[in-house]
């Protein structure tokens, strides 16, 4: 992230009043110079019209002389009292505006300056107390001060300051609780991640806390700026200004600009830290490791290898000479050509890196796998002169690979063999769960006819308590045949005993009879259903009853979540598919849950406050039933606006 230098802002010339005063004569001359014209055109043709004789006349014209210098008068005052008025308006705007300027000015001067000192300094233990110093001297602050979080206890650290303090930033003590001291500005930022500004710290409540000593200190207005760096808020530059009101829009935007800076420097100090410890750590292991090291100067072919080298494959120092010939005895009959084919490809290609596994023989006839790692450096010509290496020795991650692909193997063959077993097994539970969903539906459509009989009273008169005692056993049977339904639904499909019907159909037809079907629980809850079929919608070939029960139950779906408003259907055709939306005015559905939508026995109000009845079955039966025609179900959904699910269906039956 670069430093960005604002634009210094623009300041109001002197000359603008200078050209309204040249304006104001205009006004009042120019309307003048027209009354006067009119008045000595139209009254002496009035007066000679209406006076009866000469010396009336006469009489007449004295009186207009002098009523003409009386109107005059007045209309002259009048002008200049407005243009008086206008010019000093526009004096004190610009006497604001060159405040305003000066004060924008001083602050862009503190953003200028302390980047410069950025750019110099990198240590933030010396950047961070002269962006204070900036603030206050150039910025004319009364104080300023910088704390920053520490991540262990989430108290708030000053770690910089200058102005005007007198112990006040012993006492701020800044909580980020529930009590008052962590309703101040700064809390406030910190908590936030935005600016936050006290106009007046003798008014403001948040204040309260620190209000006598910050006014004896002469603190009158505050900023709150927090310091944002890789998405987390590290800390806080808090401002303060002797005048009330002192940060407004403009000045807080350059402040801002400051906050970034300021972070963007903390964590570029960071970096540097973390990288410095890491060059450290690397050079205590690279120490402390057994990592053999070896020197080839290749315009004298003298080679040599360190005693940790030469210890890796079993030698002392003294028993292994420094020779090519002796690094080629040592290397296993069957990687030679390939080392070598790679040395002389790697010296002829000059790639930046040089990484080769390989076996060399241990001084006890064992072989050992090494990883040799180099890098190649160049004469003034650029001709390669020298290649610095290391050799690690990797054979106890050979041996444990070798075990572990043993495992991984042994272990995919037990994962197939119990993948296997659960698939018989949930075929299984499905055939299990069909035969009993279908063994249970019977009695229950039985209690439901013979309740239905009773409820019509043609056994008998009922009377009100045995009716609802009746009727909730209805619809109890009811909700559990729907369940069983489903149940039956979702167990066939699993188990992959779903019979399809393929014939053409009407759409329209098919989903006005969807239409009539939820009429009245629409009308039930007061909500508008209605549809829209384009005209070039005709027949499909596919199963009408899967069709018409995926619209029902998207339909009950949209009709169950929507308290008000509307529910909508469209049906139109996109080529090769036809597709049937329904959306609603309903809650809507949240991002992170769309994905659990068609998962069986899912249903996004779950627990103890759940509003609406259901088994979380219908959309996972409903994605099924689509899947199995050929087609899918697409959705869009906002929270709290509403959703649109669509039924994309191929106008004929897949090939396949």
């Amino acid at each position: 992230m670069p430093f960005r230098k604002p634009s210094p802002p623009s300041q109001t010339s002197s000359a603008d009043v200078e050209l309204d005063g040249f304006k104001t004569i205009w006004r009042v001359a120019i309307p003048y110079t027209l009354f006067s014209a009119l008045w000595i055109a139209l009254s002496d043709r009035a007066l000679a019209l209406w006076a009866p004789d000469a010396a009336t006349l006469t009489t007449w014209q004295t009186f207009k002389g002098w009523l003409f210098v009386l109107i005059s008068a007045l209309f002259i005052a009048w002008r200049l009292r407005i243009e008086f008025q206008r010019r000093r308006r526009a004096v004190t705007a610009l006497a604001a505006s060159e405040r305003r300027v000066q004060k924008l000015n001083r602050i862009y001067a503190v953003l200028s300056e302390v980047n410069q000192t950025i750019v110099r300094v990198r240590n933030p233990a010396e950047f961070l107390p002269k962006a204070c110093e900036v603030a206050v001297e150039v910025g004319g602050l009364r104080m300023a001060w910088i704390g920053l979080v520490d991540p262990e206890n989430g108290a708030v650290r000053p770690v910089a300051h200058a102005g005007v303090t007198n112990g006040y930033l012993e006492q701020l003590h800044i909580a980020l609780d529930d009590s008052p001291r962590s309703k101040g500005p700064t809390a406030s930022a910190l908590r936030s991640g935005q600016p936050v500004v006290v106009d007046s710290v003798a008014d403001d409540p948040r204040m309260a806390p620190w209000r006598k000593y910050a006014l004896e200190l002469g603190y009158r207005s505050i900023a709150a700026l927090p310091l944002i760096s890789g998405g987390a808020v590290r800390g806080v530059i808090t401002l303060y200004s002797s005048e009330p009101a002192f940060f407004n829009a403009d000045e807080v935007k350059l402040l801002e600009e400051l906050a970034l800076d300021v972070a963007f420097a903390l964590e570029m100090a960071d970096q540097e830290k973390r990288r410095a410890q890491a060059e450290e750590r690397l050079r205590m292991a690279v120490s402390a490791s057994a990592v053999g090291l070896w020197d080839w100067d290749l315009r004298t072919n003298e080679v040599y290898f360190s005693p940790e080298w030469k210890q890796q494959i079993g030698y002392a120092d003294h028993e292994l000479e420094n020779s090519l010939d002796a690094w080629r005895r040592c290397i296993h009959p069957q990687d030679l050509a390939s080392v070598f084919d790679a040395s002389g490809s790697y010296l002829v290609v000059s790639e930046p890196n040089y990484r080769l596994e390989f076996r060399m023989r241990h001084k006890d006839g064992s072989y050992r796998w090494i990883l040799a790692q180099a890098a190649v450096l160049f004469d003034e010509c650029g001709a390669p002169s020298r290649i610095l290496g290391a050799h690690i020795d990797i054979t106890p991650q050979k041996m444990l690979e070798a075990e572990l692909e043993a495992r991984v193997h042994a272990r995919t063959e037990e994962l197939e063999a119990a993948m296997e077993k659960a698939q018989t097994a949930d075929r299984l539970k499905s055939t299990f769960l069909a035969t009993m969903s279908h063994e249970l539906r019977t009695p229950l459509n039985s209690i439901i006819g013979f309740t239905g009989v009773l409820l019509q009273e043609l056994a008998g008169p009922l009377n009100e308590e045995q009716k609802k005692q009746l009727g909730m056993v209805y619809e109890s049977a009811r909700h559990l045949l729907a369940l069983i339904n489903d149940v039956l639904d979702i167990s066939k499909i699993e188990a992959g005993q779903i019979e399809l019907k393929i014939a053409p159909f009407d759409v329209r037809s098919a989903i006005e009879a969807v239409l009539r079907s939820m009429m009245p629980a629409a009308q039930r809850k007061g909500i508008a259903l209605s549809a829209i079929v384009d005209e070039n919608v005709s027949e499909v070939i596919s199963d009408r009853r899967r069709v018409e029960q995926i619209l029902l139950n998207l339909l009950s779906n949209a009709v169950k979540f929507t308290e008000r408003g509307s529910v909508h259907l469209h049906c139109r055709v996109e080529a090769p598919m036809v597709l049937i939306s329904v959306q609603d005015t309903g809650v809507g559905i949240r991002e992170e849950d769309l994905g659990r939508l068609f998962r069986p026995f899912q249903q996004l109000d779950e627990g103890l406050t759940r509003r609406h009845e259901g088994t979380g079955l219908g959309l996972a039966i409903c994605a099924n039933l689509a899947r199995l025609l050929g087609g899918y179900i697409s959705v869009e959904s906002k929270w709290g606006v509403g959703s649109t699910f669509t039924l994309h269906l191929p106008l004929r039956p897949p090939t396949s």
